[in-house]
């Protein structure tokens, strides 16, 4: 069947309004970490805005999904 489309994104663009289900994130400003270039290097950056209160990042939005997914899972087979 045809399958949905999710877009997290920090604007309103065309491809969110298209999207099926569109997620608010936090704007690459509004966080702090590091991250793997494509030569290997790591790099640190810091935060320099503050977010929307309760505005998730990409990652904290994936780490929830896959929460909820394991959980659902967990009481289709009758784990919990």
């Amino acid at each position: 069947g045809k399958g949905k489309i999710v877009v997290l994104h920090t604007n309103i663009t065309a491809s969110v309004k298209d999207a099926d289900f569109a997620v608010p994130i936090k704007a690459f400003a509004e966080q702090v970490g590091t991250f793997t270039n494509k030569n290997g290097l790591v790099q640190s950056f810091e935060q320099s805005m503050l977010p929307l209160q309760g505005l998730p990042s990409s990652g904290d939005f994936f780490k929830r999904l896959s929460l909820e997914l394991s959980m659902k899972k967990e009481v289709a087979v009758g784990n919990n």
